[in-house]
């Protein structure tokens, strides 16, 4: 079967579908391994999928103030993009390509 990468960024409302997909694709035989943010390894690891981290480092999780600009129903999409990814978007790029480069060997 199939060698698949999963990435996701963001909070668990965006990882939670990639786990259940992720899941699926498991039980029809598929490898599949996560590429995302550090703070997630425990919850990928109980679930016994194979984690490699990808920049930034998301430690909004664990910053109340922050976690309420993010979910902000106005602005927290774009204060996401220009505070989370546009500033790490090489690194999360550099983080992505380095696992698909060992996986398609």
């Amino acid at each position: 079967m199939s060698r698949i990468v999963v990435t996701t960024l963001g909070t668990l409302g965006d990882l939670h579908p990639m786990i259940a997909i992720a899941l699926e694709l498991r039980q029809r035989g598929h490898e599949v391994m996560f590429v995302t943010h550090q703070v997630y390894q425990f919850k990928l690891a109980a679930l016994s999928f194979e984690f490699h981290p990808m920049r930034p480092n998301f430690t909004a999780m664990n910053d109340p103030q922050e976690m309420a600009r993010i979910m902000d129903l106005k602005t927290g999409q774009e204060y996401m993009v220009r505070q989370w990814v546009t500033p790490s978007l090489r690194e999360m790029y550099t983080d992505l390509l380095n696992v698909a480069e060992v996986i398609k060997d």
